[in-house]
């Protein structure tokens, strides 16, 4: 069973002293509602408008060749002598005029008698005759030398004039913008469905980060080499017939976006039944109020939430302390232990003290056969393609493995590891860096120590430094070219250091602390690796306690792989919300819906699977729900945020308690 309890993380303190209360999260996926704020702190939303095909996208189109046109004809005079310009000119505004009544009384090609012969030259040319509406072109050879061809993409094969489009979009490397929102929709799997559907390679996709999968995100994206109204289709023909996906808002743009490159998240989250059926105390909702503005003030600790660690059989960084201790053996062992998703489910009722059943998705028939499948081969008594061919499609990661060991035999355990997607390989041990950070963080925020101010041998970062320090984040982790792979988007949390982290992150003095010179905000904790300070107080002895004690040495890490040498990195121990706002609502029924964006954006209103009818014990009167707004940096965590505010555990299984408690 995954042991990954908030206990279990060193998920244990509170910056604040209030009381707490209990909350249903998530109950809906219209109660988690993200929208990503981009670098200029716009909010971005998608509106049901902004689904239809856009009124000026024709508009826009002519604008656009009507001014690329004539740019192009300016800077195609520096080739061809105005005698023949003319011809080019009576042959675009022919095609752009659209009169084309009887092509066989019109000009199909031109050949350019002129020849020319730098290939750099031609690229340009190229280029520049390809933003014309209707014409396509090509290299020709007459009489020995190389000339320009042009045609109307109306006299061009099918075949042709697609592998000419495409061609010209990649030459271009023009860049598409558009809004994704998804519900209950994993970012990798729409970029590879988009992928898919428009026939090109994951790689050409961006964005500045991945989203939850439970709840309804909004993020822009953006893609290289497809144009607006190729996207537009895709997204009313195939996408408008799913309800999990949604995307709009065109608009083309000279570059990327790079990972990382967003000021951060706004949260919408529902809290479901704060008060209990009974209690119209108003005491009740006055302790909520002062809890959001405790937090509102100062701040929830910084902690990676428990999703960092996996919801497997085996938590992450169990299996990145054994990647770093290069026993890549038992590294793949960990990954292929079965994971039977009841066992939330059994966790719940350990705490409850009572069975709970729980409805999973993963419940397919052949689901103990399989789990079976992959413990014999864990205990060596299947091969790996005795059980390949029993796996599903879905199960790709131990796919991979077993695939890997058919191969090259069943003792390549490194190479079978080595042929996971990098950004996979490296979230194991990010998990590490996350655990002796929570760790550090926990030790830190004890009570026996400050907790406003920063003590000797903490580590800081003057104030000043800080807006600077996010811009050189941003650039940091940006990217050049196509990624491997969606995987390699994964993980932004671990932010490497930065040269302005190196020159001005400093160790407090004895001095410094006894005249309480930099408050608790200030404070930042170290993400372990080979270039990196360490406090030197109780918090750095916490973390090489932890290191000892599983035996890693960050600097032995090239010796093991070179995809491991972190550098290390920084993170801030405590996090300020922004922009907090709530009010709270009435409802009835349990289900119903306390938001419009589904009906809006995916016309339906569909609860979770787990939650289709009301229990017969549910409460006949009113209940009342907490509807909160915050921003937060995109490395930190909701899930924090709302066990801050709340005092209550964050983990699925406590949820399942306080549903089956509350009946809902």
């Amino acid at each position: 069973m995954n042991s990954v309890t908030e206990e279990s993380v060193f998920i244990r303190r509170f910056v604040s002293e209030h009381n707490g209360f209990t909350a249903i999260v998530r109950h809906l996926y219209s109660d988690f509602i993200v929208n990503e704020v981009s670098v200029d702190g716009n909010v971005l939303q998608l509106e049901k408008e902004d689904l239809q095909k856009p009124d000026a996208l024709e508009r826009e189109k002519q604008v656009e060749n009507e001014t690329c046109t004539q740019s192009a004809l300016e800077q195609l005079e520096k080739w061809y002598e105005p005698s023949l310009m003319n011809k080019v000119r009576d042959f675009v505004a022919t095609e752009e005029s659209n009169s084309l009544e009887n092509e066989q009384d019109s000009l199909k090609e031109l050949i350019l008698p002129k020849p020319i012969l730098d290939k750099e030259e031609r690229r340009q040319i190229h280029q520049l005759f390809r933003s014309f509406k209707g014409i396509v072109t090509e290299t020709v050879s007459t009489d020995g030398s190389p000339k320009i061809l042009l045609e109307r993409s109306s006299a061009v094969t099918p075949n042709k004039r697609r592998r000419r489009i495409s061609d010209s979009n990649l030459e271009e490397n023009k860049f598409l913008s558009f809004l994704l929102c998804k519900k209950n929709t994993e970012t990798s799997y729409v970029v590879s469905k988009l992928a898919s559907l428009l026939h090109i390679r994951t790689g050409r996709f961006s964005f500045a980060g991945t989203k939850d999968k439970r709840g309804i995100t909004t993020q822009e994206m953006r893609v290289r080499g497809v144009t607006m109204e190729r996207l537009w289709q895709v997204g009313h023909s195939y996408l408008g017939k799913s309800s999990h996906i949604r995307i709009g808002r065109f608009k083309y743009c000279k570059e990327p976006l790079h990972l990382g490159e967003l000021k951060g998240n706004r949260f919408t989250v529902i809290l479901r039944n704060v008060l209990d059926c009974e209690d119209t105390d108003s005491r009740q909702l006055e302790n909520i109020k002062e809890a959001i503005e405790r937090v509102k003030m100062n701040g929830f600790i910084n902690y990676f939430g428990l999703q960092r660690f996996g919801s497997g059989a085996i938590p992450s960084h169990h299996v990145g302390f054994e990647i770093l201790r290069g026993n890549f053996e038992q590294v793949n062992r960990l990954i292929l232990t079965p994971y039977d998703p009841e066992w939330r489910a059994i966790h719940a009722s350990e705490i409850l003290g009572e069975s709970i059943s729980v409805k999973s998705h993963h419940g397919k028939k052949d689901r103990p056969q399989i789990m079976e499948y992959l413990h014999q081969f864990c205990q060596g008594q299947l091969n790996a393609g005795q059980v390949y061919s029993h796996l599903p499609r879905f199960m790709t990661i131990e796919r991979q493995l077993l695939n890997t060991y058919m191969k090259n035999g069943p003792n390549d355990h490194k190479g079978a590891f080595s042929s996971l997607p990098k950004g996979l390989k490296k979230m194991y041990v990010h998990a590490v860096q996350s655990y002796i950070w929570n760790a550090m963080a926990s030790a830190r925020m004890d009570s026996q120590y400050d907790r406003q101010f920063a003590m000797a041998g903490d580590l800081v970062l003057d104030q000043t430094v800080q807006d600077s320090l996010r811009t050189e984040n941003n650039r940091s982790v940006s990217t050049e070219g196509d990624m491997e792979s969606i995987a390699d988007y994964e993980d932004l949390d671990v932010v490497e250091s930065s040269e302005i982290l190196d020159k001005n992150i400093k160790i407090v003095s004895e001095e410094e602390a006894l005249e309480k010179k930099y408050p608790i905000t200030q404070v930042y904790l170290p993400l372990v690796g080979t270039q990196m300070k360490w406090p030197q107080n109780e918090c750095g002895q916490i973390a090489m306690s932890l290191l000892e004690e599983h035996s890693i040495d960050f600097q032995s890490l090239p010796t093991i792989s070179q995809e491991f040498q972190f550098r290390g990195g920084y993170r801030k121990l405590i996090s300020i919300p922004k922009q907090v706002e709530y009010h709270f609502m009435d409802y009835d029924e349990p289900n119903q819906s306390l938001t419009d964006i589904e009906e809006k954006l995916f016309s339906t209103q569909v609860p979770l699977d787990r939650k289709q009818t009301q229990d017969s014990n549910s409460c006949k009167r009113k209940m009342t729900a907490l509807v909160l707004q915050f921003t937060l940096a995109s490395s930190e965590y909701a899930t924090m945020f709302l066990r801050e505010v709340t005092k209550q555990d964050s983990s699925t299984a406590q949820q399942l308690v306080l549903e089956h408690q509350k009946k809902i």
